[in-house]
Formats: structure tokens, C-alpha cells, sequence
């Protein structure tokens, strides 16, 4: 703790030693600002903008934690507006922005684990190369598609193995939560030693022992209706 402290106060003094190299009287800002009369240093306009900019960093990170941690927070909000590397990337209600996001920068504000790089084949149909598979689509797929997505928990088990976006799936790993099962999967052969997954997907316990009471796991689905295509 009193690590934290030392540096965060060292920080502090940083910032403010800045501010007075860049607003001091022998610095380009402030002697201009002093030829219209505006004097920075040793004045109340100095302690506001000094205050503002040691504090600013602790608002941040105060104000990030919340919408980085805890998805309810969302509830209290009308509509969602996204900024990345400083452009609006989305401008949407709420129920359209966790439905169907349309960028890489909202789906994962989202929380959505699997996002992977697209290309159009067809009018219907992507190929996610990192996923090892090509998808049909739901609706015509965007020219600007960069990217797809699928939440891990709507990834479904079908027994059909012929059926539309079903694929054979191996199991890497497991991860068990008090409700849920997480599951690692790779698409269409079998992983060697230090093969990393395709996919997450998180599944009731209860579907979870029927899935494991089989040596193989029945073929993955992905919904044509809820794969997202994404921009960006």
C-alpha cells in the first residue's frame, strides 16, 4: 500500500511540474497568454486547472471500473455511445446495442468472448479462419465486414450432425464455475498437445453431464441468427 501511495504521488508531482513547464511564463503558452493579460501561475485559474488534471486520471479510472466490471450498470442507460481511438464507433439504444452490435469495439463492451476475423465469400456466406470454418449468415453479408461474432452462451450442441453451421468439436479444456461449465473447443480434428482452442462456450451443468456422459461431444451449432457480423 504504501508503494501504491509513493507512486501515485509520484505521478502527481509529475503532472504538476508539467503543467508549470507548459503554462509558466518562460514557456511559449504562458508568455502568450501573459501578452493578453493572463497570468497562469500563482493564480486561482492555476490551483482549478492543476486540481482538474492530478484528479482527472483517479475519475477515470473510477468511472472505467464500473462499465469495464459490472455489466448492470447498463440498466440505468437509454442508449449507448461507443468512442474508439477517438471516433463514435456506435450510437445505439440499449436493447439494439446488446442485440446486435455492429462493431468489434461494442461487442466486446458486451462481454462477448468470441470474436474472431471475417471475410465475405458470398452473399450468405463468411469464412472465419480462425474458427477453421466457413458460416452461412442469417441476412446479406455487409461488403465493410471485417470481423464475426458469437456469444459463448449461445453456442449450442446439436445432435445433427448435418445440419446448417454444424461442425464436429473436440474438447481442449474446462473451466468450472458454480452454475456453468466453461468449454474450449477446436472445430473438425482432433488437438494435439498445446493446441489452442477455436471457441468458448459456456453451458449449463446440467447440459454439461449429458455432453461429458459421451466420449465425444455432439457436433457444435452456430446459429445463423446469432452470429454477428462486425465492423472494425
Amino acid at each position: 500500500m504504501a508503494h501504491a501511495d509513493a507512486s501515485a504521488g509520484s505521478a502527481s508531482h509529475c503532472r504538476r511540474f508539467f503543467l508549470l513547464l507548459l503554462l509558466g511564463r518562460r514557456s511559449i503558452i504562458g508568455h502568450a497568454l501573459e501578452q493578453l493579460g493572463i497570468v497562469i501561475v500563482f493564480s486561482w485559474l492555476a490551483t482549478v486547472i492543476a486540481a482538474t488534471v492530478v484528479a482527472f486520471p483517479l475519475m477515470y479510472r473510477t468511472t472505467l471500473a464500473p462499465l469495464s466490471r459490472s455489466i448492470p450498470i447498463f440498466s440505468m442507460l437509454r442508449e449507448l455511445l461507443v468512442l474508439d481511438s477517438g471516433k463514435v464507433t456506435a450510437s445505439d439504444p440499449k436493447h439494439q446495442f446488446f442485440e446486435r452490435p455492429q462493431t468489434v469495439a461494442a461487442v466486446r463492451l458486451t462481454g462477448c468472448k468470441n470474436i474472431a476475423p471475417a471475410r465475405r465469400v458470398a452473399a450468405d456466406l463468411i469464412a472465419v479462419n480462425a474458427w477453421n470454418c466457413e458460416l452461412r449468415t442469417a441476412s446479406d453479408v455487409r461488403y465493410a465486414l471485417t470481423h464475426a461474432g458469437i456469444r459463448s452462451h449461445q453456442i449450442a450442441f446439436n445432435a445433427d450432425a448435418d445440419g446448417e453451421n454444424t461442425f464436429p468439436c473436440w474438447l481442449v479444456a474446462t473451466s468450472e464455475a458454480p452454475h456453468e461449465m466453461t468449454l474450449y473447443l477446436r472445430l473438425h480434428v482432433t488437438p494435439s498437445a498445446g493446441d489452442l482452442p477455436h471457441l468458448r462456450a459456456d453451458v449449463p451443468k446440467d447440459l454439461w453431464r449429458s455432453l461429458s456422459a459421451n466420449p465425444q461431444l455432439r457436433p457444435m451449432w452456430l446459429d445463423l441468427a446469432r452470429l454477428l457480423q462486425l465492423e472494425g
